[in-house]
């Protein structure tokens, strides 16, 4: 699923076999509007499920972008909670 706003930044969300096994149902999140054209790589961190809601309404509105959640994570490169 890739959800966007019209102001907001693209952001998909995936479900994989790490988040339904993980008691804390981990989700996948890709920053799909900053990727670097010169890498191969797209943005990625794994989002507690109770702290999606705050990465989509901040993304949308826009008031934060992807990197700030990033470097927000988690020593585990997981985002909690600010």
């Amino acid at each position: 699923m890739v959800l966007a706003s019209e102001k907001g930044e693209p952001v998909a969300k995936l479900a994989d076999s790490r988040t339904l096994s993980d008691p804390e149902h981990l989700i996948l999140a890709m920053g799909t509007s900053n990727r670097d054209p010169e890498r191969d790589e797209i943005p990625t961190l794994r989002v507690a499920l109770s702290e999606m809601a705050a990465i989509e309404n901040n993304l949308s509105l826009p008031s934060m972008d992807f990197e700030e959640f990033a470097s927000s994570a988690d020593e585990d490169s997981i985002f909690r909670r600010f």
